[in-house]
């Protein structure tokens, strides 16, 4: 018998139930009663163990996910680390691609970033106004591109591994 069904016959039985007055003593079947309640309890004792079980199940699956990202984290750390020092030996003995079977490794340059070298000689009309002020990287980007002298802020290229 499910639990919403034992509190239902338990209300039904109250209902139905007839009570002292003076003393709210139940006067007709107080076993019955008894006995539904202490079927409710124990079902109650069930329902609570099993989410206890889940909640523990939910712990240790949080625990479990905080140990992956770090996991995960150190992993992608590790293969920047590799990327970059690759890059870096590659730029040292000016090789901008290998071939091989499995993948092609190529030195590419990114799209020019900003780099706001001196951020207080920026015009203002570059600057978004937030909680925070930063620069419209874009706008400035955009600018310089188009000949524009931007006071306070220069192209850059850097260069990342691809692999196809």
């Amino acid at each position: 018998m499910k639990l919403y069904e034992i509190a239902n016959e338990y209300q039904s039985l109250l209902d139905s139930s007839e009570f002292d007055e003076e003393t709210g003593e139940i006067l007709t079947d107080p076993i019955s009663l008894s006995s539904n309640l202490e079927t409710f309890k124990e079902k109650a004792v069930n329902v609570a163990k099993y989410f206890n079980s889940l909640d523990a199940e939910a712990d240790a699956i949080r625990q479990a996910e905080k140990m992956m990202k770090a996991r995960r984290e150190s992993i992608e750390a590790r293969s920047e680390s590799l990327r970059n020092y690759l890059l870096k030996n590659m730029q040292a003995c000016d090789i901008s691609e290998i071939k091989c079977e499995y993948f092609a490794i190529k030195r590419k340059l990114n799209r020019a970033s900003v780099d706001d070298y001196a951020p207080e000689l920026i015009p203002g009309k570059f600057i978004n106004v937030k909680t925070v002020e930063s620069f419209d990287r874009d706008a400035i980007r955009r600018a310089i591109e188009s000949g524009e002298d931007v006071p306070g802020a220069r192209l850059v290229r850097k260069e990342k591994l691809e692999i196809k």
